[in-house]
């Protein structure tokens, strides 16, 4: 069974971009977003929005068409439920066995964009999905 992204209409193969490019912001910029997605191999190539993010770079949300589909029946994937990641006793001690120092880990993000809540899920102390941040962590100097 040969799949493709829908968005009106079934297999039209219509997807959605979202980038940022190294521009000030501006009619020619937009263009130059358009004639990349373009570059890509879609079709059907519309910037659906755009704004500047500082004089120098500028954030665009493309709309575009692809032919390309993929076989769904010939994915193959790995469904086993091994989880080879350790907890936070192993990570510490992980840490304190191999490296013998604390870990200096800086997080950071430009401007208040949704960025700020991925690295406050890692960093603050409390985590995120049962998971503590980096905070927590004895090893671990977080900032």
């Amino acid at each position: 069974m040969i799949i493709r992204p829908y968005g009106d209409t079934m297999d039209d193969g219509a997807i959605q971009l979202s980038f940022t490019l190294p521009v000030e912001h501006n009619n020619k910029a937009i263009e130059a977003a358009r004639l990349y997605v373009l570059k890509l191999g879609f079709n059907d190539c519309e910037v659906v929005f755009s704004k500047p993010l500082s004089e120098t770079f500028s954030f665009f949300v493309v709309y575009a068409k692809s032919q390309i589909g993929i076989d769904f029946d010939k994915v193959e994937v790995d469904d086993s439920p091994e989880d080879d990641s350790m907890d936070f006793y192993e990570v510490n001690d992980y840490i304190k066995e191999n490296i013998g120092k604390k870990l200096v880990i800086v997080g950071a993000c430009t401007g208040s964009d949704a960025h700020t809540v991925g690295i406050d899920a890692i960093m603050n102390m409390k985590g995120y999905d049962h998971h503590y941040g980096l905070e927590r962590y004895e090893w671990v100097e977080a900032y």
